[in-house]
């Protein structure tokens, strides 16, 4: 089976990307809603770099959680849900309004329910699917008394450190989803880079990710090539050590410091698409 390689401008840096369609049509399909978040900022906690949100006909909610890396050791993934878009009931401390929790961890799921006396357990069933890089979940908006619209945010804990954790959104806000037609999520299967001599960083030079750049998603039965399909975001980040280096004016550009050579640069990419995202580490040596 072949790829169609096709070359897009992203962020004034050219990433070749090749594609088959998930399912035909797939680009005429509603679109998830999707929330990044800064990559890099959870400490020794599981690093989520964005959640995407659909909803289908029957008014059943899947959130997908992107991981950066896989999961720490022994962490937990917080859904609060504000399923009434009220924050003046629920959970009184932050954020705010907080009327349902999920809970996952690697064998299994919790959904525990706001009450006068607490937090009280339920047997509102889920469907949980933990994979290498993330989580889906899918509950029923009736079994929480969902609204058109509702709040919620995401948590991560655990890894060496106890108090680490990644919130999503940050400071103690919550994020608003309203249902709408029914999407569908994208799956990425694989990211690569190649060749490596277009990404050799140099002393003193721009380093800038062209042309190799790959992602892949799954054809479908008929193995049909979905032409100029093109991932919904990238993002690029580069350090030498514990030294992050600044995009140099544009994204997924940067300025390699004369004093690097003989050194190792860690350069990381994520790439989106359809509220998957998938984040790959490549690290190179300075000449």
């Amino acid at each position: 089976m072949g790829l169609r390689t096709s070359l897009i401008l992203v962020a004034s840096a050219v990433v070749c990307v090749s594609l088959f369609a998930a399912t035909p049509g797939l680009s005429a399909v509603p679109r998830p809603a999707v929330f990044f978040d800064a990559i890099g900022d959870s400490g020794t906690a599981t690093d989520v770099t964005s959640v995407a949100v659909i909803n289908d006909d029957t008014g059943r909610i899947t959130f997908q959680v992107n991981f950066a890396t896989p999961p720490a050791p022994k962490h937990f993934v917080l859904i609060g849900i504000d399923a009434d878009h009220n924050a003046n009931t629920g959970t009184s401390g932050t954020p705010r309004g907080i009327d349902y929790l999920i809970t996952t961890a690697s064998n299994g799921y919790e959904v525990s329910r706001e009450t006068a006396a607490g937090w009280e357990h339920t047997d509102i069933r889920a469907e949980y699917q933990p994979f290498n890089r993330g989580l889906q979940l899918t509950i029923a908006g009736s079994d929480i008394s969902l609204g058109h619209s509702f709040r919620f945010s995401v948590r991560t804990v655990g890894g060496k450190d106890k108090n680490a954790l990644d919130d999503v959104p940050e400071s103690g806000r919550l994020l608003t989803y309203t249902l709408g037609p029914a999407a569908q999520l994208g799956e990425i299967k694989r990211v690569s880079i190649g060749p490596l001599s277009a990404l050799t960083p140099k002393a003193g030079a721009l380093l800038r990710p062209t042309g190799g750049v790959f992602f892949i998603i799954p054809g479908g039965q008929s193995g049909s090539v979905q032409a100029g399909a093109a991932p919904d975001r990238v993002r690029c980040s580069a350090r030498i050590g514990s030294a992050v280096l600044p995009p140099a004016g544009r994204s997924c550009v940067f300025r390699v410091p004369q004093d690097a050579r003989g050194k190792e640069l860690v350069l990381t990419i994520a790439i989106a698409y359809r509220g998957d995202e998938v984040t790959d580490v490549f690290p190179m040596k300075v000449e």
